[in-house]
């Protein structure tokens, strides 16, 4: 199967990864703009406010999907 992605953001990129082990992946992206607060703070949650408990949680255990780049 022949799958297009598109943006290579956080989203795309894991997506594209991941479907690439059993498909034919093409990401398209334009290679402007920069990470939305959101992946950012997917990504770092370390740099979210603490206030919003279940939103912490939640960005924690996106940045433990990727221990290698993750400091905790």
């Amino acid at each position: 199967m022949k799958i297009a992605i598109i943006g290579g953001g956080i989203v795309g990129s894991t997506a594209a990864f991941y479907l690439s082990q059993d498909h034919d992946v093409t990401l398209y992206d334009d290679g402007v703009g920069q990470a939305t607060k959101a992946a950012a703070g997917i990504i770092c949650p370390w740099f979210s406010k603490r206030r919003n408990k279940p939103w912490y949680r939640l960005a924690n255990g996106g940045a433990h999907f990727y221990p290698a780049y993750s400091p905790i």
